[in-house]
């Protein structure tokens, strides 16, 4: 092998002249830049809009007591549902859940208060 620059004798597979210090290695072949394949989504990505059909059958739906619990989460939680009606199931739950928390607060708050007072108003009648 002969350096290209200063014409010196050189051993096979070198990366460097020892005379000249010149870079023999071949450059490195460069791969074409291949864009990353991200295929468009089909349609304008919008899910279609539910029809007055649709809520009305889900108003009578959740009518039905123990129907509309499990039809909710389902609605809420299931991949390959309507995002209109996804959305409108997560907003009932968050909805039905503060409710609860009200409820139980104004239940048991005033329930602790009640009692307290009427421990205290009559402990002075059991004399053991």
């Amino acid at each position: 092998m002969v350096c290209p620059n200063c014409g010196a004798q050189l051993p096979e597979n070198s990366v460097f002249c020892h005379h000249c210090g010149n870079n023999i290695a071949p450059a490195p072949v460069q791969q074409p830049y291949a864009a990353p394949y991200n295929p468009m989504p089909q349609g304008n990505g919008n899910p279609p809009p539910l029809s007055v059909g649709a809520y009305i059958g889900m108003y009578f739906l959740l009518c039905i007591p123990v129907v509309n619990i499990i039809l909710l989460f389902v609605w809420a939680f299931s991949a390959g549902e309507n995002q209109n009606r996804k959305n409108y199931a997560r907003a009932i739950l968050i909805l039905m859940l503060i409710s609860v928390i009200i409820s139980v607060l104004c239940i048991v708050i005033p329930l602790a208060l009640g009692m307290g007072a009427a421990m205290s108003e009559y402990s002075g009648y059991f004399l053991f």
